[in-house]
């Protein structure tokens, strides 16, 4: 038999270029024997190109048929490709190992030099055929009954089909009992999303079957159906900071937050958030936020994604929490400056003593003195900053964090009115603060 692909000068001083695809999808499903086969395979390739199947057999510890079975699986899951030696295809094939990274990636072909000197012709351009390429006719090929499935599915998928395959077809029917037009239906599904490996498509038909899909109309909806989900569950692992897909218990958790307790997106987004203040982001702390919110709205006997009343006094009071927090722990930054750098809080009651006397001074109309202390505060201003920068400290440090720069969390603008710049934000943030207050007040 001829194995082919590019030579390497001293095989073992390098590696055999086994692709990660190779390991991921296909190796945990296959065989040990299979996998031995294909490995030894690909060596061959790298060196000599040419083993008759009895040495492979005997280096390998394997029959001669476990051999030829272990060719027609790899060729079922689209790993290899047979490549015939004459017209008819009826003499021994050799073994062309495809690049799995662009089959599945549906990029160009590589012609790949056989063992005679040739280059092999990508699949597009040979001669279609309808089973194995040892067979002219695709009737001959097919296992009695699989109809004109066979060419079809070749058509749709570009290659000739192993007997395994053949006979998967027929199972597909038989034994799952789906129709023909399902059986293309989901082979065009498949092939869409890049999916072409006969175990991919047998997992998809069983599933639609224990749907009880049997026509192409329910297998649309089940789909459609499926795909909103699916944007669904990506939406909310995306908002948690995870690129991943979810598990078959996270699925469980979210369906129950559409399905049971009737949560629409942008809540579920809303409790997402609440995270943003945890190490670990993650399905089970939203899904407590939201059982309580559901047992929540029951007991207020109120839709769900509804809001909570937020009346101006509320609101108020909601700014009145969050100024006082801003100042308390500016205080609270205060006082661990000072015990760093007890020369701040010097210059500090310095200011502070240079302030009474400016004020004086202006009340007093000396405009003289006035400027001289105004210049001495600007000046221990500046060393004040300085200490801070040369300390790794910002300059606002000691300043209050308002949410607001417009109102200094008060709510009301410099003008006088409501802060129209804040307001709405404010009054988000204070329904979310009056339910947590409330459920504390509860425990």
């Amino acid at each position: 038999m001829n194995y082919s692909k590019p030579k390497l000068n001293n095989i073992l001083m390098s590696d055999i270029p086994v692709e990660n695809i190779f390991i991921s999808e296909f190796l945990p499903d296959a065989p040990g024997d299979f996998v031995k086969i294909y490995l030894y395979g690909r060596l061959q390739a790298e060196t000599s190109g040419v083993m008759p199947e009895k040495d492979m057999a005997l280096e390998l510890g394997v029959t001669e048929e476990r051999i030829m079975e272990a060719w027609d699986y790899w060729e079922s899951w689209g790993a290899i490709r047979k490549r015939y030696l004459d017209e008819e295809g009826t003499v021994t094939f050799g073994i062309e190992f495809v690049n799995l990274k662009e089959q599945m990636f549906d990029t160009a072909d590589i012609q790949i030099a056989d063992n005679y000197g040739e280059e092999f012709q990508p699949v597009e351009e040979a001669e279609p055929v309808g089973g194995p390429a040892m067979f002219r006719d695709a009737e001959e090929a097919a296992p009695e009954g699989s109809g004109n499935l066979v060419p079809l599915i070749e058509e749709k998928l570009g290659r000739p089909l192993g007997i395994t395959e053949m006979q998967k077809i027929l199972s597909w029917r038989d034994d799952l009992g789906i129709s023909q037009e399902v059986i293309t239906y989901c082979v065009d599904y498949c092939i869409a999303r890049g999916k072409t490996n006969f175990n991919y498509i047998t997992a998809t038909l069983e599933g639609w079957s224990e749907q009880g899909l049997t026509d192409v109309d329910l297998v649309e909806e089940y789909i459609s159906k499926f795909d909103e989900r699916f944007k669904q569950y990506k939406r909310v692992l995306k908002a948690l900071g995870l690129y991943r897909n979810p598990t078959e218990e996270e699925k469980r958790i979210l369906d129950s937050w559409f399905d049971e307790m009737g949560y629409n997106m942008p809540k579920i987004l809303e409790a997402c958030a609440k995270t943003a203040s945890i190490n670990n982001p993650n399905i089970n702390y939203v899904n407590a936020v939201l059982k309580g919110w559901y047992e929540e709205a029951k007991r207020d006997n109120r839709d769900v994604n509804s809001s909570q009343a937020v009346t101006n006094a509320k609101l108020m009071e909601y700014y009145s929490y969050i100024k006082e927090k801003a100042d308390r722990e500016a205080e609270e930054r205060l006082q661990e400056l000072y015990r760093t750098l007890p020369q701040v809080e010097a210059m500090d009651r310095q200011l502070g003593s240079l302030g009474v006397k400016l004020g004086r001074a202006l009340m007093s109309k000396d405009k003289a003195a006035a400027k001289e202390i105004s210049d001495a505060m600007e000046i221990l201003k500046q060393d004040r900053a300085i200490m801070l920068a040369e300390n790794n400290f910002d300059i606002d440090y000691t300043s209050p964090r308002y949410k607001c720069k417009e109102c200094g969390d008060t709510g009301i603008a410099e003008m006088g009115g409501l802060c129209q710049a804040c307001r709405e934000a404010r009054r988000v943030e204070a329904e979310i603060w009056l339910r947590e207050r409330e459920t504390q007040g509860t425990k």
